[in-house]
């Protein structure tokens, strides 16, 4: 791999981009996804102002190394602004080329452009390589998540 392919570059997602996030979706899940309903879920979040959507290439040949998908909030309770990581994703073949720090430093970067105090993030209790790479970003465990499937 040319040394140039360790540059990126980001864009903000667009409608044709819905299969690179369904593919890197199930690509870690075992749960069989309705790529119809995912597009039309995708679609929504491009147009909600809520969320921002990044697509994160090569500089060189504009290949698809990863996305990611964050949602700008804020806290009720203390008016301060915060960004949740929904999906981040960095292809196979980039992870041992920096892809994923460059990726979160442009989430660090955006976090500051929006004015927020805080950056969260959901990890499974298993994903031990997801959680050493945001306890290495020095992020801490911070409170237990209860879910509650109804069908």
């Amino acid at each position: 791999m040319l040394m140039s392919e360790n540059s990126y570059t980001y864009r903000k997602a667009n409608y044709a981009d819905c299969g690179i996030f369904f593919d890197s979706y199930t690509s870690y899940t075992d749960v069989h996804f309705d790529k119809i309903k995912f597009t039309k879920t995708f679609e929504s979040l491009l147009l909600d102002n809520q969320y921002s959507i990044f697509v994160f290439e090569t500089e060189v040949n504009k290949t698809i190394a990863g996305g990611i998908i964050l949602k700008l909030s804020n806290e009720l309770f203390n008016d301060r602004n915060f960004i949740e990581i929904h999906h981040l994703y960095i292809q196979l073949k980039y992870r041992k080329l920096n892809a994923a720090p460059k990726l979160y430093s442009f989430v660090e970067e955006i976090a500051k452009e929006y004015n927020a105090t805080k950056i969260k993030v959901a990890c499974k209790l298993n994903s031990t390589l997801n959680q050493r790479f945001y306890t290495r970003n020095k992020f801490i465990f911070s409170k237990k998540l209860f879910e509650k499937n109804l069908f």
